[in-house]
C-alpha cells in the first residue's frame, strides 16, 4: 500500500516541479509571516517568500475554465525548520457575484515540496503537501494585503502524520 502512494507522491511533485519551468517569468512576489504550529505545544513563528509565476487556464467545456498559477518558494521557522515547495495557485477571481468587491482576492492553494525539522517539530519525512486559503485585498494596483491558512502533512506517506497547520499575514507586490 505505501509504495503506490510514495509514486504518487513523487508524480505530484514532478508535476507542480515541472508547472513552474513552464512559466518562467516571476508575476508578482510574496513575503510572509505568522504562527507555525498554531494552537499546538510546538507553535513557534515562521516566515516565508513565494514567487508567483504567470499563470494559465485549464478549460472545462465551453464555459468554465481553471485559472492556475504556479509558483515556488521557502518558508523558515523559529525552531530552525524550513521547508522548499512549489505551489499552484487557484485564483477565483471573476468566479464571484457582481455584488463581491473587485479588490477582494480568495485564493486556494495546494503543493508539495521538501521539510527539515531543524530542533522543531517531525512532520514524518521530507515530502510534505501544503493547501490552503489566501484571502487578499488589493489595496492598489500592484500591492495587496491577507492573510492565509495552511495545513503541511505528509498525506500519510510515512508511518508518522502528525501535520501541522499555520496562519500568516501576506504582503505581496506585482
Amino acid at each position: 500500500m505505501r509504495r503506490p502512494r510514495r509514486l504518487a507522491a513523487a508524480a505530484l511533485l514532478l508535476l507542480c516541479a515541472a508547472a513552474p519551468a513552464a512559466q518562467a517569468q516571476v508575476e508578482e512576489w510574496a513575503l510572509y509571516g505568522g504562527v507555525f504550529d498554531l494552537d499546538r505545544e510546538q507553535e513557534t513563528w515562521e516566515a516565508g517568500v513565494e514567487a508567483r509565476l504567470g499563470g494559465f487556464a485549464i478549460p472545462f467545456g465551453d464555459r468554465f475554465a481553471l485559472a492556475v498559477e504556479p509558483g515556488f518558494g521557502l518558508m523558515g521557522n523559529g525552531d530552525g525548520g524550513g521547508y522548499l515547495y512549489t505551489t499552484l495557485r487557484f485564483p477565483l477571481d471573476g468566479y464571484w457575484p457582481a455584488s463581491w468587491p473587485e479588490r477582494l482576492r480568495v485564493t486556494p492553494f495546494t503543493g508539495v515540496g521538501l521539510y527539515a525539522e531543524g530542533d522543531g517539530k517531525d512532520l514524518g519525512g521530507p515530502v510534505e503537501f501544503r493547501s490552503g486559503l489566501e484571502v487578499a485585498w488589493r489595496a492598489g494596483e500592484r500591492l495587496s494585503v491577507g492573510v492565509g491558512f495552511y495545513h503541511l502533512s505528509n498525506a500519510v506517506l510515512y508511518d508518522r502524520n502528525p501535520g501541522e497547520e499555520s496562519l500568516v499575514v501576506v504582503l505581496s507586490w506585482r
